[in-house]
C-alpha cells in the first residue's frame, strides 16, 4: 500500500515482471503511477507489502542484492557539480566501461557540455544529462518515470531504443508510460487505488478499450430524423460553427455500415471521414484526479 496523506493511491497491487524484459506501468492517474516507480527505485517506502528483486538464477555481482539504474523526475543534481563529474557520480556498482558510457553520451549529445555546471543546463540538456546518467549505468533493473518531453521526441526514440537494447542482454525495464504499445511486453493498467488490469499492451487495449472510433463529418441532416439510431448505436453527435454535424462511433464494420446508410438514407451527404485507435488509457479517465 501506498498512500497520499490518508488517502490510499495502491493498495493491493500485484505483479511480476520477467527478466529481459519491458513492464509498463499506466494509469491516467499519474500520482499513482510515479509512486509505484519511486518505491521500485527505493526512493519511496511501501506503506505495507513488500518488493522482491529476484531471478530464476543468481544476478551478477556474486548473487548480491539486485542493483538498480534510476530515472526519476523532480530529483535534481547538485548545481555546483560538472556534467563529467556528475557521470562518475553515479556510475554504481556494475557501472558500464568507457567505451559504453561515450556511446551513450554521444548518442543524447551531452558531449559539448561535459564541462559546464548543472545549473549551467537548459532543462532539456539537463533531463538529458539525467538520461545519461541513467543509461549508462550497467545494472541489473532500469526503473524510469514518464521520459520527460523537453528532451524531445527524437531523445525520446533514442532512450527507447536503447533500454529495448538492454533487454536483449538480461536487463529489466520497468517505466511509467501513456503509450506502452510497441515498446513494452506487458503492462500494468493503475484504474483506481485497489483496482488493476495486467496484460500485454494491445490485449488490454481491446478488452478495456474496445474498438477505435470513426468520426463522420455531416451536412444536411436533421438530427430528429436519426437520433433514435444514434442512441441505440451508442454514437455521440455535435454541431460545428459552420451547420455541420459530427458524428462518432465505435470502428466496428457493422455500426459504421448502419450509420451510414442512415445517414446517406434521409438526406445527409458525408463530407468527411477520420478514424482513431482506442487509447489503453480511455478507460481509466474516470479514475484521474
Amino acid at each position: 500500500m501506498i498512500r497520499d496523506r490518508r488517502e490510499p493511491l495502491i493498495d493491493g497491487l500485484s505483479f511480476e515482471v520477467e527478466r529481459g524484459s519491458v513492464l509498463g506501468i499506466v494509469g491516467a492517474n499519474r500520482a499513482a503511477v510515479r509512486s509505484v516507480i519511486f518505491a521500485l527505485a527505493g526512493q519511496l517506502p511501501w506503506d505495507a507489502g513488500r518488493i522482491d528483486y529476484s531471478f530464476p538464477s543468481p544476478p551478477r555481482g556474486g548473487g548480491k542484492r539486485m542493483s538498480i539504474s534510476s530515472f526519476l523526475g523532480g530529483l535534481s543534481l547538485p548545481p555546483k557539480l560538472l556534467v563529467r563529474e556528475a557521470l562518475r557520480l553515479h556510475k554504481g556498482r556494475n557501472s558500464a566501461d568507457v567505451a559504453r558510457a561515450q556511446e551513450i553520451v554521444d548518442l543524447l549529445q551531452v558531449g559539448p557540455v561535459l564541462g559546464h555546471r548543472c545549473d549551467q543546463l537548459t532543462r532539456s540538456l539537463l533531463s538529458r544529462t539525467r538520461m545519461a546518467i541513467c543509461l549508462a549505468r550497467d545494472e541489473d533493473l532500469f526503473v524510469l518515470d514518464y521520459l520527460p518531453p523537453e528532451i524531445g521526441e527524437g531523445y525520446v526514440t533514442i532512450a527507447r531504443n536503447y533500454l529495448a537494447s538492454m533487454t536483449n542482454l538480461g536487463r529489466t525495464v520497468v517505466i511509467a508510460t501513456d503509450e506502452p504499445e510497441g515498446f513494452c511486453g506487458k503492462a500494468v493498467m493503475i484504474r483506481g487505488p485497489s483496482s488493476f488490469d495486467v496484460g500485454e499492451p494491445e490485449a488490454l487495449r481491446r478488452r478495456l478499450s474496445g474498438p477505435g472510433r470513426v468520426e463522420l463529418t455531416v451536412r444536411g441532416l436533421a438530427l430528429q430524423a436519426i437520433e433514435g439510431v444514434l442512441v441505440e448505436l451508442g454514437s455521440s453527435w455535435i454541431y460545428r460553427g459552420d451547420d455541420r454535424m459530427v458524428i462518432s462511433c465505435a470502428d466496428e464494420r457493422s455500426v459504421v455500415e448502419r450509420l451510414v446508410s442512415e445517414i446517406t438514407n434521409n438526406g445527409g451527404v458525408i463530407e468527411g471521414v477520420k478514424t482513431s485507435s482506442a487509447r489503453l488509457l480511455d478507460l481509466t479517465r474516470t479514475d484521474s484526479r
